[in-house]
């Protein structure tokens, strides 16, 4: 029921969102809310504290708008009014997953042994392209891990391709051992 919900509001958000002509604005507020609820957990518990009254949030909300659209802040303080500030956070990454989704933005993670070259990322976003062919924007991000000694592992959404040498060698470890 509460994924539903925070579907519906989403949705909700969107259709408003482009209706105004404004959704790239509110994407971009919506990242950083996102952004600083990851970085300040504080933030999520006073949402989710059930003894701070709705209109105390709905001020401190108010801190955002230097930063944020109006319509942003709007939106926030009326998820609050409607007793949602506990799903704050997830309507907000469930607005993010449908406007990238709207848009074709794919958001992909590719881990390497060490830092990809500008020439590695170009082949990176080769390949993304030529699994996706329908993607009109990439958001690529490089994580570096040294465990896993060459080759990359790809992220795109909930697909993973593993072409790490690590994965080669559990491999071979895995025939050789039958």
């Amino acid at each position: 029921m509460e994924a539903v919900i925070v579907k519906r509001y989403a949705q909700a958000l969107l259709s408003f969102a482009k209706g105004k002509g404004k959704a790239p604005q509110l994407y971009k507020d919506c990242q950083h809310f996102v952004s600083y609820c990851q970085q300040v957990p504080q933030i999520k518990n006073f949402l989710a504290d059930r003894s701070i009254n709705q209109l105390t949030k709905k001020e401190k909300i108010k801190v955002f708008s230097r930063v944020f659209q109006v319509e942003t802040i709007h939106f926030l303080q009326l998820i609050i009014h409607r007793g949602r500030a506990t799903q704050l956070c997830a309507i907000v990454d469930a607005f993010i997953k449908l406007y990238e989704k709207d848009k074709k933005i794919h958001i992909a993670e590719v881990t390497t042994a060490q830092p990809i070259t500008d020439g590695n990322r170009e082949q990176v976003l080769a390949l993304i392209k030529k699994l996706e062919p329908s993607t009109k924007e990439i958001r690529l991000t490089n994580m570096v891990d040294p465990t896993v000694l060459g080759g990359y592992r790809l992220k795109i959404g909930h697909a993973i391709l593993d072409a790490t040498l690590v994965k080669k060698l559990q491999q071979l470890q895995l025939h050789w051992s039958k």
